[in-house]
């Protein structure tokens, strides 16, 4: 019985993955422990940004596209200064010591 159960199982679970695919998701920073580099200045960045990539896309205005582009840019380099501030800071913390770190 358990052998059917196991056989059923698997060809199910092989049919259900090949028509709906497990999908990836991108989640920033939902929670502070998960991303404790982004502030609050970066998210609001990044709402702006969402916001102009469909409107440049359905006008299609060079203004628009450098607006978005723009703020694509500052939110990357903000995040890359954020992560490396806040490694900087675990770095500093640990005091030498790798085992903190």
């Amino acid at each position: 019985m358990n052998d059917l159960w196991a056989d059923f199982k698997r060809a199910f679970v092989m049919v259900a993955d090949r028509h709906a695919p497990v999908i990836q998701k991108r989640v920033r920073g939902v929670d502070n422990n998960y991303c404790p580099w982004l502030n609050r200045s970066i998210k609001v960045n990044m709402r702006h940004r969402d916001y102009f990539l469909p409107k440049a896309r359905t006008t299609n205005h060079s203004e628009d596209w450098v607006r978005y582009r723009c703020f694509r840019n500052r939110i990357t380099n903000d995040i890359k200064k954020a992560k490396a501030a806040y490694n900087r800071h675990l770095i500093d913390e640990s005091g030498g010591n790798p085992n903190t770190f």
